[in-house]
């Protein structure tokens, strides 16, 4: 069937969040390696969350492409009836995927708030919050099973005799747990983050970089009113939101959780562009003649016979300031710009008995 605009719209923005997720892993992967650590849990559960993401993604391409995403069921199944028995296996493959990726994408979250804030009552809140996770990831996996009989009729709607029970009304209330679980996670370092000694500035620097997680509260309550509104007898047809936001949230959930450890990788990516960036400038410099050539090469005792440089970095004479005792002298007093040199030293006059000598102190 012909692709409709939402599901080109789908295909793009899932295109899109999906490789942002596989950069994001790769510069967290990178960081690793920079700083010569070892792979934690919390790396692990990222990078099987990225697995699972890219299922979701996959499934999401079938529905879009082979599945017929913005039409009604009436009108696929007068034209193949197979292709809706495509798009159910796929969308009940996508619903497992889903639960699963965003499981580790909370857990590895979780994980890395008890690393960078140790404590006990804080690790206790963690852990809970995991152990709530795996309950709901329980809940969907049995909803997706459990609901209609027999369990072929998720996916071959012509089965006589066979029915679902309630499933727009498991949707949703799997769609609000999952609000709630991201909600809780993103509130719950904030007391953590506002009690370091950080400037202001700092402190909210920190905080919004947490707090991106609120994007994926945010998608979560979008999708929670898209499943309120969601013609599941016609689930093809106003499918497309649900698949974009059913996407968006472990791909940009996996970006939110590796953005605290990135940084050494982005240091070491800006620090490079930087260097290229000042030798382009210092080669067109030379290559222009913009060096500063009119400063006369250094002469006097305090040369020893070197050279100046033909480079494009401009040098000033090097200047001597000589001071004995209380006394001093200085060569230029005017250019306050040049290279100053500084010879100090004491004599001390001491009467050693009968016998005179000198002791000097250099």
């Amino acid at each position: 069937m012909e692709l409709t605009l939402i599901a080109i719209r789908t295909a793009i923005v899932l295109s899109i969040s999906t490789t942002l997720a596989i950069i994001a892993v790769g510069l967290r992967l990178w960081s690793r390696k920079l700083m010569g650590t070892p792979l934690a849990f919390n790396d692990y559960m990222v990078i099987i969350a990225t697995i699972l993401a890219l299922g979701v993604y996959s499934n999401a391409m079938i529905e879009v492409f082979t599945g017929g995403i913005g039409h009604h069921v009436k009108d696929i199944m007068e034209k193949d009836p197979n292709l809706i028995t495509l798009y159910l296996k796929s969308f009940t493959a996508a619903q497992l995927l889903w639960a699963a990726s965003n499981t580790c994408v909370k857990f590895s979250i979780l994980s890395l708030y008890m690393i960078i804030f140790p404590g006990p009552r804080f690790a206790h809140c963690c852990r809970g919050l995991m152990a709530i996770t795996i309950v709901y990831f329980i809940s969907v996996v049995a909803e997706s099973f459990a609901l209609c009989h027999p369990v072929e009729f998720n996916w071959y709607k012509t089965i006589p005799g066979a029915w679902c029970e309630n499933q727009g009304l498991s949707y949703l209330i799997a769609g609000i747990t999952n609000l709630v679980i991201d909600a809780s996670i993103v509130i719950l370092p904030m007391p953590m983050l506002f009690s370091l000694r950080l400037t202001l500035l700092k402190r909210f620097g920190v905080a919004g970089m947490f707090s991106l997680g609120a994007v994926i509260c945010v998608l979560s309550l979008l999708r929670v009113l898209w499943l309120i509104s969601w013609d599941v007898s016609d689930l093809t047809y106003g499918v497309g939101l649900g698949t974009i936001y059913s996407t968006l949230e472990p791909t940009l959930g996996i970006v939110n959780s590796c953005l605290p450890v990135i940084k050494p990788s982005l240091k070491r990516i800006f620090a490079a562009n930087s260097g290229d960036w000042t030798k382009k400038v210092l080669k067109r410099s030379t290559a222009t003649g913009s060096q500063d050539t009119s400063t006369p090469p250094a002469i006097g005792p305090l040369s020893h016979g070197f050279e100046r440089l033909d480079d494009s970095i401009p040098l000033a004479n090097v200047r001597a300031h000589t001071r004995t005792n209380n006394t001093s002298r200085w060569d230029n007093t005017e250019d306050i710009n040049n290279i100053l040199i500084t010879r100090e030293w004491e004599v001390n006059r001491s009467v050693l008995g009968r016998g005179e000598g000198l002791s000097y102190g250099l």
